[in-house]
């Protein structure tokens, strides 16, 4: 599915070519993703001219969270690729990112699962390599919560959700655990570094 996809991208920083049957590296690659930023700079406008909208509107449009319905985002915006990557080179643009909506991309069913393991590392590196873990990351336990090993899972289904669960603790040979399931999404937004 898509969203295998962007989490191999964007998550693992490779894709895996079933055809082949090889891992395709993304390390020190500028993917570019479609979006309507700044939509409200150029509806309604007469021309595409937009040489009027200041680079800091851009960029400012650039980082708030867009609806990914243009195949030219960039041009859209009176801004060449080429600049973009001359941005991302001098540092004036640190990087270029998407976040992914899992429930509107049809992954309902989503729980954060908490692993008490001897071996985080280990545990780690099978969760990664698991379709259904968005992320996964090590902590310090703390009192009254011993888990160390924490890994976000996303289904279509509360049963395929389940499922990929007890294939993962199977794995991992039935550690303790805590499933925490997502009953409605509060927030979820990019971070504003400079306001």
């Amino acid at each position: 599915t898509i969203i295998h996809l962007f989490l191999q991208m964007l998550d693992a920083g490779r894709l895996h070519d079933n055809y082949h049957d090889e891992d395709v590296s993304f390390r020190d690659t500028v993917i570019i993703m479609t979006t309507n930023a700044g939509h409200q700079l150029y509806e309604g406008a007469e021309s595409n001219d937009l040489s009027h909208v200041s680079r800091k509107a851009i960029i400012d449009a650039l980082k708030k969270d867009v609806d990914p319905h243009t195949k030219t985002p960039f041009s859209d915006l009176g801004i060449d690729v080429a600049e973009i990557r001359g941005d991302l080179d001098q540092k004036i643009m640190r990087r270029f990112g998407a976040v992914l909506r899992h429930q509107q991309a049809g992954f309902d069913a989503n729980a954060m699962v908490c692993l008490a393991v001897a071996d985080a590392e280990r545990a780690g590196a099978l969760l990664a390599e698991d379709p259904h873990v968005s992320h996964c990351y090590e902590r310090s336990p703390f009192g009254g919560f011993p888990y160390n090993v924490y890994a976000m899972f996303h289904g279509q289904s509360e049963a395929e959700l389940e499922q990929s669960i007890c294939s993962a603790l199977s794995a991992l040979n039935g550690p303790d655990h805590a499933v925490l399931t997502s009953l409605k999404e509060l927030k979820k937004t990019s971070f504003v570094y400079f306001a």
